[in-house]
């Protein structure tokens, strides 16, 4: 922030550990951050800004980054539910699961492997509420990332399950 604004956005490595924090309704510079106590918009926004620039940071910083975001779009879905904010709640569980096809993409192996399985898992509970006929674009564009997230799971896969997998992304990516 701007010298004498109170608002700091870079630290010294506390709250996330990346030297970002979200930026802080009613903060007074000096008093410790309870992020628990932060508006969900907050977490959704930090997640979107550490997701993006781990994908401009290569190795395992850009992993670290990739994590710490999706544990601000967790955090953001214990304020946002289904219940009482069903498209915000689905637009986070999106999200939530491209961080974790991208995350899963720079590990190898049953990690990797569960990452996918839980970003698909993200995408699936958000089209429950982004429907074809009540959001079409929200719609579009989940069923594009259920494409990605499982077109990414079936390069890991061999013969009738990686079919079956292919099948399934590419009917989602029609859909899209």
């Amino acid at each position: 922030g701007s010298p004498g604004s109170g608002r700091s956005h870079r630290t010294s490595n506390r709250g996330t550990g990346s030297g970002f924090l979200p930026l802080r309704y009613g903060h007074t510079r000096g008093t410790p951050l309870d992020a628990s106590s932060a508006p969900p918009a907050t977490h959704s926004g930090l997640g979107n800004a550490l997701r993006i620039l781990a994908t401009r940071v290569a190795g395992e910083k850009g992993a670290r980054l990739l994590r710490e975001a999706i544990t601000a779009y967790r955090a953001a879905l214990e304020v946002y539910t289904r219940a009482n904010l069903p498209q915000d709640w689905a637009a986070t569980q999106n999200i939530l699961g491209v961080a974790l096809r991208i995350l899963a993409t720079l590990v190898a192996g049953e990690e990797g492997d569960r990452l996918l399985r839980e970003a698909i898992t993200a995408h699936r509970v958000a089209l429950e509420v982004y429907t074809c006929d009540t959001l079409p674009q929200a719609w579009a564009r989940t069923q594009h990332n259920l494409g990605a997230a499982l077109g990414t799971l079936a390069a890991r896969m061999a013969g009738e399950d990686r079919r079956e997998c292919l099948s399934e992304a590419l009917g989602c990516l029609g859909n899209a």
